[in-house]
């Protein structure tokens, strides 16, 4: 029985689509390395299946990222990179603080509105 190493279950698929699937958005070209837990996934799920679900995960919104090939497990999930895991990090601190100073603006409106009323 032949045997394979983990490096021989990684596919590289060259995929576009348009973007969200409207055909009047223009279309993006992607690239992936899909990572097979076992041969029997990689057999069973097929080049133009895997394709499809790439293409359903990549038409939305937050979809594939651009300009790299993405290492995608073969249900569709991709690895960040470190750099796009600090982005986010940042993305979420910067959230929190702005929903803090919103909540601050909105107290001291309210006590604005309560001190103008008397």
């Amino acid at each position: 029985m032949p045997t394979y190493e983990v490096a021989d279950l990684k596919v590289n698929i060259d995929f576009e689509c348009h973007i969200e699937g409207k055909p009047e958005n223009p279309v993006v070209k992607y690239q992936a390395q899909v990572q097979f837990s076992s041969l029997d996934a990689l057999l069973k799920a097929g080049g133009e299946s895997v394709t499809r679900k790439l293409q359903t995960h990549a038409r939305k919104v937050d979809g594939f990222p651009t300009g790299r090939r993405v290492l995608v497990d073969e249900a569709g999930k991709f690895t960040k990179t470190s750099e796009e895991k600090a982005m986010d990090a940042i993305n979420d601190a910067n959230e929190a603080e702005l929903e803090a100073m919103m909540a601050i603006a909105k107290a001291r409106l309210e006590a604005l509105k309560k001190t103008t009323k008397k």
